[in-house]
């Protein structure tokens, strides 16, 4: 009919907008089980550059006179990352740690997160995270002129891997499970500097005492004022945030005074 409104009462089914999921936003992380103790956490696999995921059934078909009859078989899945590895950092030796994953044979815990899902306030977040055992059949190197050491890793996943509980909803990690900081390195390379928190020691060795951003004071926006930010301790300044060199001794050391200065033994 001529002039007639025509409604809709069909609602859910549109697409809202074109927003998809950001694969950059999708990391690895890995825990070796069968080595490190129950309290050790997850770490990342590494700088990652692409990734990708591959789940597949067989395919099996039976001809029958009217058509033909098909259905799948078991799930087969594999998790391929492109893993540079970065220097030792903190004492923790990545291109180490993966190496005695494949000499070993061993069998570990792998985990896909989609930090694009991370929710609640820090030091709570929690993001989704695919989990299943892997094994690591094949480790090649690229060492390329003028590059970095890589690893295109192609890791198997044993069985199926574990994503969602019986009621469809997914399973999440906490931020409790990785090493402090993990969560924001999503977003930032390094912490900001005081100046007087990083340099070269006595022997020459770079040294980094910057402390998360969250900590520091900042100049508030439109204002003069100068405010903590939200983990500032009670207290803090920002001379005092800057955290003091770590002595190059052991810390079982004694000194006892002598008629030529000191006698310094260790326990």
């Amino acid at each position: 009919m001529a002039g007639e409104t025509t409604t809709s009462d069909i609602k859910g089914y549109g697409q809202d907008s074109f927003t998809g999921i950001e694969a950059d936003k999708i990391f690895y992380a890995f825990k070796r089980i069968m080595s490190w103790p129950v309290a050790a956490k997850i770490q990342l696999l590494g700088m990652q550059g692409a990734t990708s995921a591959t789940n597949t059934r067989t395919s099996q078909a039976t001809q029958l006179k009217n058509g033909t009859l098909k259905g799948t078989g078991a799930p087969n899945q594999q998790r391929t990352v492109d893993c540079i590895y970065p220097k030792e950092t903190n004492g923790f030796d990545l291109h180490a740690e993966i190496r005695q994953i494949w000499d070993n044979n061993e069998r570990f815990a792998l985990w896909r997160i989609d930090f694009g899902s991370m929710h609640g306030k820090k030091p709570n977040r929690k993001v989704r995270a695919q989990y299943s055992h892997a094994i690591l059949p094949a480790l090649p190197y690229t060492e390329a002129l003028g590059g970095f050491l890589t690893s295109n890793l192609a890791i198997e996943v044993e069985g199926m891997e574990r994503d969602f509980n019986d009621d469809g909803n997914w399973f999440e990690l906490p931020e409790s499970s990785f090493e402090p900081g993990t969560f924001d390195k999503m977003n930032k390379f390094y912490n900001y500097s005081l100046g007087t928190d990083q340099g070269t020691d006595d022997d020459g060795n770079f040294v980094d005492n910057t402390v998360d951003d969250e900590t520091l004071f900042v100049n508030k926006k439109g204002t003069t004022e100068d405010v903590a930010g939200p983990n500032t301790p009670a207290g803090a300044t920002d001379s005092t945030l800057v955290a003091a060199p770590t002595p190059d001794k052991p810390s079982d050391e004694t000194s006892t005074a002598t008629n030529g200065g000191a006698k310094v033994e260790t326990k």
